[in-house]
C-alpha cells in the first residue's frame, strides 16, 4: 500500500467533495446564522425582563418583542431551507430523508 502524506490525503479528500462545494457553504451559512439567531433570543429576552423590572435597556420593549419574533421566524426558515436541500441532497439514508418532513 502506498503511504500518503497528510497533506496529500486532506487535498484528495477536498477533490471528492468539490461537487457538493455549494451545499457545504449553504450548510456553513445557514448553521452560522441559525447560531446567531438562536443566541441572541435569550439575550433579548433577558432585556425584557430587566426593561420590565425598571432598568434602562438600550432597547424599548417593543423593539425586544420586534426582534424576538423576527430571530425566532429566521431560526424556522433556516431550518427549513436546511432540511429541504442540505439533508435531502446529501443523504443516502432514506430514514433521514422522510425525518425531513416532520418540520414542515
Amino acid at each position: 500500500m502506498k503511504k500518503r502524506s497528510k497533506a496529500g490525503t486532506l487535498f484528495r479528500m477536498l477533490g471528492l467533495v468539490k461537487p457538493l462545494a455549494g451545499f457545504m457553504v449553504l450548510a456553513v451559512v445557514t448553521g452560522t446564522l441559525g447560531f446567531l439567531a438562536v443566541q441572541f433570543i435569550p439575550v433579548l429576552g433577558g432585556y425584557a425582563v430587566l426593561n420590565v423590572l425598571g432598568y434602562d435597556t438600550p432597547l424599548a420593549l417593543k423593539t425586544i418583542w420586534i426582534l424576538l419574533a423576527v430571530f425566532a421566524l429566521l431560526r424556522a426558515v433556516l431550518i427549513l431551507i436546511t432540511n429541504k436541500t442540505i439533508d435531502k441532497k446529501s443523504s443516502h439514508n432514506p430514514y433521514t430523508q422522510d425525518y425531513a418532513q416532520f418540520f414542515v
